[in-house]
């Protein structure tokens, strides 16, 4: 999933960035590689990019999801959940350390938490149904950045821009809309993992529709990210 969110620039939007933005500061040098000059990554001596932190974000949950597909005993259940709850407290302690958690991150840590401390306490809740709550309790969590001051994509992709552009109204509304679509992706994969538990003779098939589901969010990030900040917001604002 790497650089799935991220927002890149775009030569007419970087022609009037004076005029979106609204600011005296003018439009923000690039530097010889292209990148647009600022901190340019969160804080630790990892040298991750803001997106590779994002990648890093869904690595608890792609563990979870290859060890729960495992046949059973193949792996102790307390390894299910173990794992990716090692990896996300590695990942959340890291980021407290250096830098700030984003609610992905605590998000992350909580739900794994409460599913090992489930699963040892001997109730299977998370066993049997966890691939949809894992489907749900993104939806949720991505849902739930909507409501602060910066969308989950937003903390990721605004390493690759000033500090000065990280509350403008275009970077948060760009970031929001794209939150929103991936918001419905994840409740349709819930929905169509819930249909493969369910309807047996087609399980491969709604497997490969729960999947198939990130090309759409794949090609509406990389279309709306650049046609809304370029056209939408200038039609809008009437510049």
């Amino acid at each position: 999933m790497k650089g799935m969110y991220t927002i890149e620039g775009d030569l007419g939007l970087m022609v009037r960035m004076k005029e979106l933005f609204s600011t005296d500061q003018g439009i923000p040098e690039r530097e010889p590689g292209g990148e647009v000059s600022g901190k340019g990554r969160p804080g630790g001596p990892l040298p991750l990019s803001g997106m590779a932190w994002l990648t890093a974000a869904f690595v608890p949950w792609m563990v979870n999801w290859v060890t729960a597909g495992l046949p059973a005993g193949v792996l102790p259940l307390r390894a299910v959940f173990g794992l990716p709850l090692l990896l996300a407290a590695l990942l959340w302690g890291y980021r407290r350390i250096f830098d700030r958690p984003t609610l992905m991150e605590t998000g992350t840590l909580a739900y794994f938490l409460v599913a090992f401390l489930t699963t040892l306490g001997g109730n299977g809740f998370f066993t049997a149904f966890g691939d949809v709550l894992s489907f749900l309790a993104l939806a949720l969590l991505w849902a739930d950045s909507l409501g602060t001051a910066m969308p989950v994509t937003g903390e990721y992709s605004k390493w690759d821009w000033p500090p000065s552009l990280w509350t403008t109204s275009v970077f948060i509304k760009t970031n929001a809309v794209i939150t929103v679509a991936w918001v419905g992706i994840y409740l349709l994969q819930a929905v169509a993992t819930l249909a493969g538990r369910y309807m047996s003779a087609e399980s491969i098939m709604w497997t490969i529709v729960c999947y198939s589901l990130l090309i759409p969010g794949f090609v509406f990030t990389a279309c709306y990210q650049k046609w809304y900040p370029t056209y939408g917001y200038v039609k809008e604002k009437g510049l």
